[in-house]
């Protein structure tokens, strides 16, 4: 450089060559880690070992690599992967990165659980060690404890999975055989080569099963009063959980019509409707999202509840969804009605409430009737009156 001279510099970058390489799992499309890959050039010399990262790339940026033919070969799988023997060919251009999408099939083996009764179920009169179909079967991995997979036992009592890659499960039972409790139990299982198959036995327990529900009322009225129902004893007996839990009234209309009902509480926080039946062949809920914890007061009038004319109401049910053991009433419910003017006097009418639930597939139900004598002084019964009371 000379004192008050401009000097220019040239510099000539060359352009690099590479390779991007993905390597995922060939059922999920995971990333792959931990595979080791050697790069060798177009007479087969060694250039490099280079290894997949946490996403599944491998990165190949080297000064050595220029356009031409390469050669790359899988040295090592990841734990789990069976080895990609097929070498591959790769041409590279001058500035350009050749990307590589490279598949791993994942080594797989099979789970296979029998489900079996450990003791005489009263219920269905199965004995000890009989196989159980309809036990559902959560597979978990065991690291992230997401769910991987679930299996149903048939009627030989097995579950078996769908092939599953090679590692650690936990399994858990999501879902009991009817009249049997959930087991608390688990299991956890190590695939740890191909082909392999685990087996394993899992018990399930009797659960005692029932419902109850008691009603009462006037046992005789006279036409065009008003009378109340009564509901005792409502209640999951069982020793397991109850799905679509509901309990009805059935009115007999051909003597009554339903006037209001009071729901009642009950043990447990739950949410629920009421949904009544019409003479018209409809199905309305007229009061839905309510607590168990409150007891509601329901105007059952055609006009509170948007009947037609001639229209009434001829079945009355809370639907409760799921309940727990040992769900009950605290406050009993109430339902008024009034007796239709123009029954025969000593005609008899019977109201019929039921309550059921299921156990799985299988439902558990229990009905109770209670019985009125009607009085009509119009053509009144020498010396009788009527009584009222329970």
């Amino acid at each position: 450089m000379r004192d008050g001279k401009t000097t220019t510099i040239t510099v000539k970058n060359t352009e690099m060559s590479g390779i991007l390489i993905y390597k995922i799992d060939s059922i999920t499309g995971a990333p792959i880690p931990g595979v080791r890959f050697l790069l060798s050039d177009s007479r087969r010399n060694p250039i490099g070992v280079y290894t997949s990262d946490d996403k599944g790339r491998v990165w190949i940026y080297d000064a050595r690599l220029s356009e031409g033919k390469y050669y790359l070969e899988e040295v090592a799988a990841a734990p789990g992967y069976m080895k990609d023997t097929q070498e591959r060919t790769v041409y590279l251009k001058r500035g350009t990165t050749t990307k590589i999408t490279w598949e791993n099939t994942p080594m797989m083996g099979q789970i296979q659980i029998k489900k079996v009764s450990g003791d005489y179920n009263e219920r269905n009169a199965a004995p000890a060690g009989t196989p159980l179909s309809g036990a559902i079967f959560g597979i978990y991995n065991y690291r992230s404890g997401a769910l991987v997979a679930k299996m149903v036992s048939g009627s030989d009592g097995w579950a078996v999975s769908d092939p599953l890659p090679m590692g650690q499960y936990v399994i858990r039972e999501m879902q009991a055989p009817a009249f049997y409790k959930l087991s608390d139990s688990e299991i956890l299982v190590t695939l740890e080569y191909a082909n392999q198959i685990v087996k394993y036995e899992f018990i399930n327990y009797s659960a005692n099963v029932g419902v109850s529900i008691r009603k009462t009322g006037v046992r005789e009225a006279t036409v065009g009063s008003d009378i109340m129902y009564t509901f005792h004893d409502i209640q999951n007996k069982s020793a397991i959980s109850l799905s679509s839990f509901y309990w009805r009234d059935i009115l007999p209309t051909e003597a009554v019509r339903l006037n209001y009902i009071t729901t009642g509480t009950y043990n447990y926080s739950l949410k629920y409707d009421v949904i009544v039946t019409t003479s018209f062949g409809r199905t309305i809920t007229i009061a839905g999202n309510l607590s168990t914890l409150q007891n509601n007061y329901i105007n059952c009038s055609a006009a509170a509840i948007g009947l037609g004319t001639g229209e009434y109401v001829t079945s009355f049910t809370l639907s409760f969804g799921t309940v727990p053991s040992g769900f009950a009433q605290v406050t009993a419910p109430q339902c008024s009605v009034r007796v239709l003017d123009g029954l025969t006097n000593g005609s008899v009418f019977v109201n019929r409430a039921e309550i059921g639930g299921k156990s799985g597939d299988e439902w558990i139900i229990t009905t109770t009737t209670w019985q009125t004598t009607v009085f009509n002084f119009t053509t009144p019964t020498p010396n009788t009156l009527p009584k009222t009371g329970y």
